[in-house]
């Protein structure tokens, strides 16, 4: 697999070899399809993307999603990296919008927190879950509601080496961040950072035209061709 740097920067990623077949590709029985590629080339980004932030002092960072790690060799690009915030003495931590997390009694555990705060009267709080069973997230599991008008609480994974000075250092920086008047009790910065990432249509249109400009013309055929018949398909179901 080749990863092609089109735009600006560059990432010198050894991105593995992928066989869709592997377990960690499959979803259930079926192989890989190419929509898990696409997610696994973005995670191995996002971790490269971390290390230079690590490399240019970053004391914090903050991931959109959790710390969780389920590609081929991620867990092992992982591990480099947290040596690196270990040595830094950095913070890294991830946040979830979403949580398959339920209690004893099969209640999604984020909404019995949230019911147990109005219950309690408590407009901003962060309760610690626990560690992480899984082998595959080095982490501990928090819920945190980081503003008083927020309607919901995120699942915050912190990596599980963090002292706990770090950790209220970390909810301290996150609540000073998550005060914006359109989504109050979601950080800033991963909102700034979701809007920079997103690819729209023009630039979306640029890649496709330089991923075409390296193609044979019977490829560029072949996908022509396929988007048709799916255009075709859609047509036909409206």
């Amino acid at each position: 697999t080749k990863i092609l740097h089109f735009i600006e920067g560059k990432l010198n990623i050894k991105f593995p070899i992928v066989d869709s077949y592997s377990e960690e590709m499959r979803i259930g029985k079926n192989r890989g399809d190419i929509s898990r590629v696409i997610s696994m080339a973005r995670r191995f980004g996002e971790w490269e993307f971390v290390r230079n932030a690590l490399k240019s002092g970053a004391k914090i960072i903050l991931m959109d999603g959790s710390l969780q790690t389920s590609f081929p060799n991620e867990s092992e690009f992982v591990k480099q990296i947290y040596n690196e915030v270990e040595k830094n003495n950095s913070i890294i931590a991830g946040l979830s919008k979403t949580s398959t997390i339920f209690t004893e009694n099969g209640l999604p555990i984020s909404g019995f927190l949230e019911y147990l705060g109005r219950k309690k009267g408590i407009s901003k709080w962060a309760v610690k879950i626990g560690k992480s069973e899984e082998w595959t997230n080095k982490a501990l599991i928090y819920f945190v509601k980081l503003h008083e008008n927020s309607d919901r609480c995120y699942r915050l994974d912190i990596y599980e080496n963090t002292s706990e000075e770090d950790i209220e250092r970390l909810l301290s920086s996150l609540v000073l961040n998550s005060k914006y008047f359109a989504y109050p009790g979601y950080p800033y910065a991963l909102i700034d950072a979701h809007n920079l990432a997103r690819v729209g249509r023009d630039e979306a249109i640029y890649i496709r035209n330089l991923i075409f400009d390296l193609l044979d013309i019977e490829d560029i055929r072949k996908i022509e061709n396929s988007e048709q018949i799916a255009h075709k398909i859609l047509d036909e179901l409206g």
